[in-house]
């Protein structure tokens, strides 16, 4: 099994009393070490397939400041997956809006058919790899879910406001929406239906006729 090391702090921390000590523990823990700290905008990842006791690296950056508000830290004792770079934790991932999550993971997953899919999609041989993977689409899927409700939420707002209003504005909202719920219904899923594999050239070809013809004022934009 692994040990796992967390911090987080309300002000920055020097940790290097700290992770000398947890490092300490890797005589029991063999097979690898890792790091993750923020800079500046993003997780910095460290880590090496190696006892952290016998790492060069490893000491020599535990000799500069280890200054933090937030770290996570492992030491492995591989159960899946070989004993390679690629297998030691941390893990990390970006999800759809660019969020960078990252996970360290003790203990073996034994039979959960939800990551199995995983497996063609990871970089390693880890299943607390594939669990990563697996969080990053739900957390995907559920920021699509939110994101849809929030546009209809709007829409809605917005025929609310102009219930009043002519025909016209009511109609173009009511295409809108149709075109958001309806994804067949937009320009780009019609000239993909149309063209097959030419739509893009396609698309592109009736874009620009469209703006010539905008631009010699034979149609409104």
């Amino acid at each position: 099994m692994c040990e796992l090391f967390g911090y987080s702090g309300s002000a920055p921390g020097r940790l290097n009393d700290l992770l000398t000590e947890f490092f300490s523990h890797s005589c029991a823990h063999p097979d690898g070490w890792g790091l993750a700290v923020p800079d500046g905008g993003h997780i910095e990842i460290e880590k090496e397939p190696l006892q952290a006791s016998r790492s060069e690296y490893l000491r020599e950056r535990l000799r500069e400041p280890v200054i933090s508000v937030l770290l996570l830290a492992h030491i492995r004792y591989a159960t899946i997956g070989n004993v390679e770079r690629r297998n030691c934790h941390p893990f990390t991932g970006f999800d759809n809006t660019g969020r960078q999550w990252t996970l360290v993971h003790n203990g073996t997953i034994f039979d959960y058919p939800a990551i199995y899919p995983y497996s063609s999609l990871q970089k390693g041989d880890t299943d607390s790899e594939r669990i990563l993977l697996y969080i990053l689409d739900l957390v995907n899927t559920e920021t699509a879910r939110r994101g849809r409700q929030a546009a209809l939420e709007v829409l809605a707002a917005m025929e609310d406001f102009y219930r009043e209003e002519n025909g016209e504005i009511r109609e173009i909202l009511r295409f809108q929406k149709d075109k958001f719920l309806n994804a067949e219904n937009r320009y780009a899923w019609k000239v993909r239906r149309l063209y097959s594999d030419t739509f893009a050239a396609k698309g592109l070809e009736l874009a620009k006729e469209r703006q010539t013809r905008i631009l010699q004022g034979d149609a409104m934009p």
